[in-house]
């Protein structure tokens, strides 16, 4: 078996590719816009062309990948190596794996991008030593993924894992599932901007108000710059994602009482901010939590975890 295999994150903004030892170490980088608006093919090739450029730097140290792993934001049916359903790619009923390994002539496991970053963490993050956890993906979405016995839990339909979806509130905001008060319509970037610039609108906020007036627009970072500038209602905002999270952390713990529950993403970086209402819910509303021996930590790969799991999928098979 080669030392080294290649890992892809592939978001709706950009491609990343990573070349990884089977240490961990990672040997060599690329990253190109994923360019999403030029249609499936044209990604697929976008893929195959950058994975290429990384076999080939791999070739001028006489070495081969032992495969390709990429992480998809969407739903994959694992046996068949298709691609359902990815939103934000436009990518529906596509047959991503034998596309790319006729392009690649080397082996192509498909894994959701939550999935794979779970796993990365698990192989070189923060799950290094347990068996059992669970990762929430905290970004323009909630996404979510679990490992147990060491090994991604799929679910009888590979779906396993969509913890955005998590109920919070029954007669809460409308979601894009078609269901009401999930997690993510409290906890993402999405939801945060939505709640901030409708403060800023009904005038709760001078400080979102004037940035929004400004820019026309605002963002998570940004509201997150003025709750630590002060301002009450952007703090309140991160409280509420904070108490969302709580309540479904708790959730996930009495169902499943893993000892290590991770945080990443764009929205997890501002853990200062929404953390201490997070473990003010856990302390009131989870008995599993209040009994001790369970972690809820920030994932210590950070972006790059999903490239880590990926890239450790071929040494898996």
């Amino acid at each position: 078996m080669s030392d080294y295999a290649i890992g892809v994150d592939l978001g709706g903004t950009n491609l990343r590719v990573a070349t990884i030892h089977k240490s961990g170490e990672i040997m060599e980088r690329l990253s190109v816009p994923a360019k999403v608006h030029e249609g499936p093919g044209n990604l697929l090739g976008r893929i195959g062309a950058t994975v290429n450029q990384a076999i080939d730097q791999l070739k001028t140290k006489g070495q081969e990948p032992v495969g390709v792993g990429i992480g998809v934001p969407g739903i994959i049916q694992m046996d068949r190596g298709f691609v359902e359903d990815a939103p934000n790619l436009g990518w529906k009923n596509l047959p991503v794996r034998k596309h790319l390994e006729k392009i690649l002539k080397c082996t192509v496991i498909l894994e959701n991008d939550a999935n794979a970053a779970a796993l990365g963490e698990k192989w070189m993050g923060s799950g290094q030593g347990t068996n059992h956890l669970c990762l929430l993906t905290l970004g323009t979405g909630v996404g979510g993924g679990f490992i147990m016995n060491g090994k991604i839990w799929h679910g009888f339909r590979g779906m396993a894992g969509e913890v955005g979806h998590v109920n919070i509130y029954p007669d809460g905001v409308a979601c894009n599932c078609n269901g009401q008060g999930c997690l993510e319509q409290y906890a993402s970037a999405q939801a945060i901007v939505r709640e901030g610039e409708k403060a800023a609108r009904k005038g709760l906020s001078p400080k979102l108000r004037h940035e929004l007036g400004r820019s026309g627009k605002l963002t998570a970072k940004t509201v997150g710059h003025q709750a630590r500038q002060g301002d009450n209602v952007a703090q309140a905002i991160y409280a509420d994602a904070g108490k969302a999270l709580g309540i479904a952390l708790g959730t996930i713990m009495s169902l499943l009482e893993l000892p290590l529950y991770l945080l990443n993403g764009g929205v997890a970086a501002a853990w200062d901010l929404f953390a201490p209402a997070m473990f003010a819910q856990l302390e009131k509303g989870a008995y599993m939590y209040r009994t001790g021996g369970i972690r809820v930590e920030s994932g210590k790969l950070k972006e790059d975890a999903g490239l880590f799991g990926a890239a450790y999928l071929p040494f898996c098979k």
